[in-house]
């Protein structure tokens, strides 16, 4: 992205990531995701052809700090995207920070009214203010 548009000579490169419970291998079938979907969205018939739009298949090492936040009960978006993702960031020794949210459905919903998430919804934003100040400060 360099190379095109307005602000060529301008690097796209990012300092740091926070990713809050995205789908990072979409090549994986999961209940938030249909095949129906998939060919709607992108064209693509079989999900094993989604590599191209799945973050876990750019992973290099030289890959910027994560911060990966992720309820554990999530229905859209399992938490297993998560993890799949961590590992292959570890794999790549790339520093990622992996908060799993008790409780938490997709977009940190609580699981069952009258019930709070844990880490709170107040913690979680404090862990990702202080993580982008140290990262952003490195």
């Amino acid at each position: 992205w360099d190379d095109v548009g307005q602000h060529q000579g301008v690097s796209s490169r990012v300092s740091a990531v926070v990713d809050l419970f995205g789908p990072a291998d979409l090549r994986i079938a999961n209940q938030g995701t249909d095949a129906r979907s998939i060919q709607v969205v992108f064209g693509i018939d079989a999900y094993e052809d989604m590599g191209f739009a799945s973050p876990v298949t750019y992973v290099t090492s030289d890959d910027p700090s994560f911060l990966i936040m992720h309820g554990e009960e999530d229905d859209v978006v399992p938490i297993a995207q998560s993890e799949v993702f961590v590992r292959a960031l570890e794999a790549a020794d790339v520093d990622v920070t992996f908060a799993r949210v008790a409780r938490a459905s997709h977009a940190f919903i609580p699981v069952e009214r009258g019930t709070g998430i844990d880490p709170s919804l107040p913690e979680l934003l404090e862990t990702m203010g202080e993580w982008l100040a140290q990262a952003l400060a490195q």
